[in-house]
């Protein structure tokens, strides 16, 4: 039946459990201030889904991801050295990440660490390579939950470019991951693998992560 409270208010009332319980003031508001404060690292499930969106909406994953390499760069501008973090900033950059031609690639790794434990099903690099220019590496995939450790997930494998492929401005180098495993940090090794005798720009990178 209802009960009319003639305007006093119920006080003392605990924070709601189950289903059906009412609910405070206080539990309401804070329901709303979370829900206004979500940020791309509140959890795992909007940590993941932020990095799959930035795929479309080309939202900046600086502060979300850090990436380190230990290649080596060159730039078109003398003041700019080709930093890694301009990968995962805007698929718009400038191409100032720029392999030097005739470099010898062995040996050296590209390194994602993340917020939270992942799969990463997929990333590609966007790259600028010369029309017609054949490029080959090969690489493994490698994790490791606390970027020291590392454990061996793939063989090498290769990978390249063909000679008489139009790649231009649209050239990716995709690396796909057929396993599933949920670690912090992901890294491709690159086996074999050298730059050829033009310089190859690094764009910006893709992640595909559950």
């Amino acid at each position: 039946m209802d009960i009319n409270m003639s305007n006093n208010k119920v006080i003392n009332v605990a924070n709601p459990i189950e289903a059906h319980d009412a609910a405070t003031k206080s539990y309401t508001d804070l329901q709303i201030q979370n829900l206004h404060n979500l940020t791309p690292i509140t959890d795992e499930v909007e940590y993941t889904r932020y990095i799959n969106l930035r795929n479309i909406t080309l939202h900046s994953l600086a502060g979300v991801v850090n990436i380190t390499t230990d290649l080596t760069f060159v730039s078109k501008h003398p003041e700019i050295t080709g930093i890694p973090h301009t990968w995962i900033e805007s698929s718009t950059c400038t191409m100032s990440s720029m392999l030097a031609a005739n470099k010898d690639l062995t040996g050296k790794n590209i390194t994602i660490g993340f917020k939270y434990p992942v799969n990463v099903e997929e990333w590609s690099f966007c790259m600028i390579i010369n029309p017609y220019e054949e490029w080959e590496i090969a690489y493994k995939w490698e994790v490791s939950q606390d970027g020291i450790h590392w454990a061996e997930w793939t063989r090498i494998k290769p990978i390249k470019t063909g000679k008489y492929d139009w790649n231009g401005n649209n050239a990716k180098l995709a690396f796909q991951n057929n396993n599933y495993g949920r670690s912090k940090f992901w890294r491709v090794l690159i086996g074999v693998g050298k730059t050829e005798k033009v310089p190859i720009y690094i764009n910006y990178l893709k992640i595909k992560v559950t």
